[in-house]
């Protein structure tokens, strides 16, 4: 057989249709499989996804349990008429703990008093007419704002210098 006729042969075999059925087969075959993967996939990583929403403070709240049960011991010292010097410590000791789990978390706390309003990260609660303040400063922090990772997590709730 010519070199020819060996290349003619090899067309009509792979021209034939049983050839062609099971190609088709074959690839009908790993088309329903990658499917499949990709649904598996999709739903793994849909319960990834609810797991990390459902649990993502898990850590944040393993940190703020410690600082707790350190507020629960002072505040058992309280009844035990410990010395209240010793409360106040344990009182610092509650507050060091909780930034600690703050900075680990990125949660600051930022500065309000002395800025101009800003009503994108402060929330006006009074209006004080004395000071020597110019009008629309932040004279007064009822409540610190925080940011996480820069984002506004909490405003400031502020009292502002009123405006003539």
């Amino acid at each position: 057989m010519t070199e020819e006729e060996q290349l003619e042969t090899q067309k009509t075999e792979e021209i034939s249709p049983s050839s062609l059925e099971e190609k088709l087969a074959t690839l009908e075959d790993r088309n329903l499989r990658l499917m499949a993967e990709m649904e598996n996939m999709r739903q793994r990583f849909e319960k990834e996804r609810a797991d990390a929403l459902k649990f993502g403070a898990q850590r944040f709240a393993l940190d703020i349990l410690s600082a707790a049960d350190t507020l629960d011991m002072a505040l058992q010292s309280i009844h035990q008429n410990v010395d209240p010097k010793t409360i106040v410590v344990g009182i610092e000791m509650v507050q060091k703990e909780i930034q600690n789990a703050f900075e680990r978390h990125h949660i600051q706390k930022f500065v309000s008093i002395g800025e101009i309003f800003d009503p994108q990260k402060h929330d006006a609660m009074l209006e004080i007419e004395e000071g020597d303040h110019p009008a629309n400063t932040v004279v007064k922090e009822v409540k610190s704002g925080y940011t996480m990772h820069g984002k506004l997590l909490r405003p400031a709730m502020v009292g502002v210098k009123k405006g003539i």
